[in-house]
């Protein structure tokens, strides 16, 4: 029989695929789905010792000899507590320990509640980690996001150094009912972590399941520039089977990479969508920006996902992570570009979406009405080569990434978090510390946002601003979901008839404006001209209403 909760029986499931049996328990009720789950397996090895403090000190003895995790479990409330004094120990000897507390539903914390404290992060000056396992669990998501906590909290446990991990676990009762069977699906992450690079056996295998799969991708999010990377993923492109797929962001360009994600996802038929689909995905670098390839992968997931790179936790973005390689990606990838591979075209296959998606774009650009789209294409066409190019979010880097690369340009957007503050002075910071031409393309909110980046800012020159006026948030006329309610305009756009000419004048800042094509063509001659060094900003004025119509006819264009 197995415990009710959903949270559990996922929770046992992957403990077992880590062979992590030996299960220390102290009496109590909350922690009865635990105890039945647990107990009522073969596979763990589950006593009882009724004093809290040596049961964590006992397991913490098991886990001593054998490096491997030993799980401790009590009741919610004061239990908890008495695990405080083995947990510090382990903590600076670099024993693994999981420690698992029962506690109350989150909704009567502090509400008089017997047995209840607030126990989430309660260790939270000596542990590794500290986790808290959704209360119920009624989907997909859910159990994906239960899946993934748990995996984290595993591999935390058994880094380079080791040490105890928490999981704080609600439970609303019932909390004794039982099902015969389960109705879950679990995947195990591997970390693959070494000091020293990758041993000899895991690479082994690595490139064992890398050389005898056909469909392989690699997929390259936000990087800086990284001195060598380009030119080892040129090579793996070079022949064909392998799809590299960027993101402007990514600071990566090769003739034989596909760097407009969005643009050539548009062109796959659905009866095609399977053939497009890696058996192994490898994921770089950190954020992915588009939208459109999460929803792909995560209908349609991989057999395999690594994810290579020092991260502190496990980047399971497309809900499919196999693998967490804790390594420079350099080092895995140099080692994979042998071309022993199977000779499948995969690579060309994406590739000539690109090709495909290119000439369409161009057509549609050619009688596209002025529009975000249409400024966006007329202003990349304009900017030198091995400018700077930040982007602001949320639709400035969404449209910068429909367009090839620059050649010789870097691109940056912060989209560790992906908010709309801070855009400016960030683009003002890189410029002054890089004493290179930079070009910041923004939204109009964003802008506003954060006018008071040119307050003291020691850079004059060089430095060019190119706002994007809608009159508000577009993005959420692109968006599903607002366009729907009554409250669009109000609370979601944010409207305004504001412009940045008295930001530009009180900061002392040339200005000028543009409203249709010819005049901004005109603007930007004088704008980007290779003599003129001012810092200077181009307001460009569009429709709130016909731009967003362009993109969804862009798109729709795209696909037919």
């Amino acid at each position: 029989m197995h415990s009710s909760k959903t949270s559990i029986q996922i929770l046992a499931n992957i403990l077992q695929q880590n062979d992590l049996d030996q299960v220390v328990f102290s009496p109590g009720s909350r922690n009865a789905p635990l105890v039945i789950e647990f107990c009522n397996s073969d596979f763990f090895n589950a006593i009882s010792l009724p004093d809290e403090r040596c049961a964590a000190f006992f397991a913490m003895g098991q886990a001593q000899w054998t490096r491997q995790a030993s799980i401790i479990c009590c009741t919610s409330g004061t239990a908890s507590l008495n695990y405080a004094p083995a947990i510090a120990e382990a903590y600076y000897q670099g024993i693994p320990l999981l420690v698992l507390t029962a506690d109350r539903p989150q909704e009567w914390i502090d509400h008089g509640e017997g047995q209840s404290i607030r126990q989430q992060n309660i260790y939270e000056n000596y542990i590794k980690g500290s986790y808290q396992l959704p209360q119920d669990i009624s989907n997909d998501q859910q159990q994906w996001y239960c899946n993934r906590l748990i995996n984290e909290a595993i591999n935390l446990a058994h880094d380079q150094k080791k040490g105890p991990v928490h999981i704080n676990i609600p439970f609303s009762e019932p909390l004794y009912e039982t099902e015969s069977k389960v109705h879950i699906n679990t995947r195990k992450i591997d970390r693959i972590a070494e000091n020293n690079g990758l041993n000899e056996s895991d690479l082994t295998a690595l490139k064992a399941q890398w050389n005898s799969s056909q469909k392989k991708m690699i997929l390259c999010g936000q990087l800086p520039p990284v001195d060598g990377l380009n030119n080892i993923l040129a090579d793996i492109a070079s022949d064909g089977n392998t799809a590299i797929v960027i993101e402007n962001t990514s600071n990566l360009q090769d003739k034989n990479f596909n760097p407009c994600i969005d643009r050539s996802l548009a062109l796959i038929k659905h009866d095609q969508v399977k053939d497009f689909i890696p058996d192994i995905l490898i994921s770089i670098g950190g954020a992915i920006v588009s939208k459109k390839l999460k929803a792909l992968f995560r209908e349609h997931p991989p057999k395999e996902h690594w994810h290579v790179g020092h991260s502190v936790n496990a980047q399971d973005m497309f809900q499919c992570l196999t693998k967490d390689i804790q390594v420079d990606p350099k080092q895995l990838l140099a080692q994979l570009s042998d071309k022993q591979a199977l000779n499948s075209g995969f690579g060309h296959k994406w590739l000539g979406l690109f090709h495909q998606s290119a000439i369409k774009h161009e057509e549609y650009l050619q009688q596209a009405p002025f529009s975000d789209l249409k400024a966006y294409e007329i202003v990349l066409d304009c900017i030198p080569e091995g400018n700077q190019i930040h982007m602001s979010n949320s639709t400035g880097v969404r449209y910068v990434q429909l367009f090839n690369t620059i050649r010789g340009a870097n691109y940056f957007c912060n989209r560790g978090t992906s908010g709309i503050d801070g855009s400016t002075s960030t683009a003002l910071g890189s410029a002054y510390s890089s004493r290179k031409k930079t070009v910041l393309l923004t939204g109009d909110l964003s802008f506003f946002y954060d006018s008071n980046a040119f307050w003291n800012t020691p850079v004059r020159e060089n430095f060019k601003v190119v706002i994007f006026n809608n009159s508000g948030g577009n993005i959420f006329r692109i968006i599903d979901g607002p366009s729907k309610t009554d409250q669009l305009e109000s609370f979601f756009e944010t409207r305004h008839n504001l412009t940045a000419e008295p930001i530009a004048e009180l900061y002392g800042l040339k200005y000028s404006s543009a409203k249709d094509e010819k005049s901004l063509e005109n603007q930007l001659q004088s704008f980007f001209a290779p003599d003129n060094t001012t810092c200077e900003i181009l307001e460009v004025f569009t429709d709130s209403e016909i731009s967003p119509k362009a993109l969804k006819s862009y798109f729709d264009y795209l696909k037919y």
